[in-house]
C-alpha cells in the first residue's frame, strides 16, 4: 500500500461544434511531491457516429507519458442535448512528479460532447 494524502480530481473537457480535440491540465504535482494515480474513471455524452478516444498524460522527469482509457459501456443519455452515454474505469498505477494532463479527441466534430473526468490517487 502506498501511504500518502488521498485525492480526487475532477475536469471535464466540453466540445462545441467543430472542435475535434482538447487537452488540458487536470492537476500541477507541487513541487518535491509525487502523485500516484491509482483509478480513472471517464464518462462522455457525445452524439451518435461519433467516436471518441480519451487517455490520461503524467508528466515525470519531464517527459510526457500517454495513457489511452477504454471506453467499454454504451448507453441512451436521457439529456436531448447529447444522444449517447460513453463510460469506462480503469485501476491503475502511474506516477507523475510534474502535471498531469486530460486529454480527448473526437472523430466527427459536428454537434457538442462532453467529456467528465474523475482521478483517484495519492500524493506523495
Amino acid at each position: 500500500m502506498i501511504v500518502g494524502t488521498p485525492l480526487a480530481i475532477a475536469q471535464i473537457l466540453s466540445f462545441d461544434d467543430g472542435e475535434g480535440s482538447k487537452q488540458d491540465t487536470i492537476f500541477q504535482i507541487p513541487e518535491g511531491k509525487w502523485f500516484v494515480m491509482e483509478a480513472v474513471g471517464v464518462n462522455a455524452f457525445l452524439q451518435p457516429n461519433q467516436d471518441l478516444v480519451v487517455f490520461v498524460a503524467p508528466f515525470l522527469d519531464n517527459g510526457a507519458y500517454t495513457f489511452p482509457i477504454v471506453l467499454n459501456g454504451e448507453s441512451d443519455s436521457a439529456d436531448p442535448a447529447y444522444k449517447i452515454r460513453r463510460f469506462g474505469s480503469q485501476s491503475l498505477t502511474l506516477y507523475a512528479d510534474g502535471r498531469l494532463d486530460i486529454i480527448a479527441s473526437r472523430s466527427v466534430t459536428t454537434g457538442i460532447t462532453h467529456v467528465e473526468f474523475n482521478i483517484s490517487g495519492r500524493l506523495v
